[in-house]
């Protein structure tokens, strides 16, 4: 009726990250760890050792987290359910409708306030400019002609500015985009 002597809040850990303690992380019953990745960007070295109470049991192990770079992923967004995550777009893509609208998702980017309000977008389709300053971008086949579009996107940290990514997507108009 004791519990597990070994659980959770019998435990005292010893965090290190890049080999340097951090105390104010370490200690009885503190076994979660949270950080801010380094500046620029490197990659970080997390260490936990663990041991009982009484030191009747110590175990300790590594973790190496490589400092990942930023990057867009492209997805369909319906008007009626939204974004598609199941729809994303590769590097080329057939329109077979008259209009879509491109939600560009951010991956790995700083976002401590929330739907990335730290990122300027820099739309462009096929070279020019484009007044948008979203992460949706809606694209219409008003000719109903075949053809061919690049749609580009540049995201860039506007206070972190370590943090950016471009990303391309080449759309094919058919003919049919009628409906």
């Amino acid at each position: 009726d004791a519990g597990n002597p070994l659980g959770a809040g019998n435990l005292v850990y010893g965090w290190k990250k890049d080999g340097y303690p951090v105390a104010a992380s370490s200690g009885f019953k503190k076994n979660t760890y949270s950080f801010t990745g380094p500046k620029p960007l490197t990659n970080t070295k997390i260490t936990l050792a663990v041991s009982a109470i009484d030191d009747s049991a110590q175990s300790e192990m590594q973790i190496y987290l490589p400092q990942v770079h930023p990057f867009i992923l492209f997805y369909e967004k319906d008007p009626l359910i939204g974004v598609q995550y199941d729809k994303q777009f590769n590097a080329e893509t057939t329109l077979n409708k008259k209009e879509v609208t491109i939600s560009a998702e951010p991956y790995f980017f700083s976002n401590e306030r929330g739907d990335a309000p730290g990122l300027r977008y820099t739309w462009s389709v096929n070279g020019g400019g484009v007044r948008n300053y979203g992460r949706t971008i809606t694209l219409r086949n008003d000719t109903e002609k075949e053809g061919k579009s690049l749609l580009s996107l540049s995201m860039r940290g506007i206070t972190k500015t370590f943090q950016s990514a471009t990303k391309d997507l080449q759309i094919n108009f058919n003919e049919s985009s009628k409906s």
